[in-house]
């Protein structure tokens, strides 16, 4: 009985511990940069400090390069504020696209 237990232990540890690592790699864990969030873009892009900006009417989303030149993607809350985002992005010469909605 000894015996099954010490041959089965070494197998079930390594798999554990395959397991493990493989969760700790592979899985992120959130530890990026900050989140931004829609009045962090609306800010932004009053300053004018965003650029091309693409819309994605299907999942409700705007995904732009930020001053930083790093690429960011919010949601917005309705559709009836898109006419308010453009305003404001055609006020500073900012380009702009929209995906299909399909």
């Amino acid at each position: 009985m000894n015996r099954f237990f010490r041959s089965a232990l070494f197998p079930l540890v390594v798999i554990v511990l395959l397991v493990w690592l493989a969760s700790q790699t592979l899985i992120p864990h959130g530890k990026s940069a900050a989140k931004e969030t829609f009045s962090d873009f609306i800010t932004a892009a009053k300053q004018g400090q965003v650029s091309n900006v693409e819309f994605n009417p299907s999942k409700r989303s705007i995904t732009y390069l930020n001053n930083q030149d790093k690429k960011a993607t919010v949601h917005y809350p309705a559709d009836q504020s898109i006419p308010q985002i453009t305003d404001i992005l055609q006020s500073r010469n900012v380009k702009y696209d929209s995906k299909g909605t399909g």
